[in-house]
């Protein structure tokens, strides 16, 4: 059992570290962007870890894309109960990786990752029908 649960810890780790990215050249609403990583077999990009956001910064940089500002895939969802909370849109999972930037409104509909030219790569919420550069990830 024990040799079991590591494999699957390892196999979890090594998808980790072979996702790679597709950096959009052309900004789109988080719609149009979901839409595009989709038909292309890829999601909008998930930042769930430190690891994460060091391969997204990686990834940007690589494309020389530094000064954008990029749809990831949260998106803000209002029906909670008791409490809104942010979900993944490619699975519904709530996020629970904290990348907010200092003082930052988080009641708009999307997730949006800030230049790291100007904002470190940090989160940002912004309307779902601006339209912005995005990230895919597979």
């Amino acid at each position: 059992m024990g040799k079991l649960l590591l494999f699957f810890a390892f196999a979890a780790v090594l998808s980790q570290a072979l996702s790679e990215y597709y950096i959009s050249t052309e900004a789109l609403s988080f719609m149009q962007a979901y839409a595009t990583c989709k038909r292309n077999k890829y999601t909008l990009a998930r930042e769930r870890s430190l690891e994460d956001s060091d391969a997204l910064n990686s990834a940007i940089k690589k494309a020389k894309a530094t000064t954008h500002d990029f749809f990831i895939g949260g998106m803000y969802d209002f029906t909670g109960i008791f409490t809104p909370v942010w979900l993944w849109v490619e699975d519904g999972e709530e996020i629970t990786y904290d990348h907010w930037a200092s003082g930052a409104s988080q009641t708009s509909e999307c997730l949006v990752r800030s230049s790291l030219t100007t904002g470190d790569g940090y989160w940002l919420s912004s309307s779902c029908t601006e339209s912005r550069y995005f990230i895919c990830e597979y």
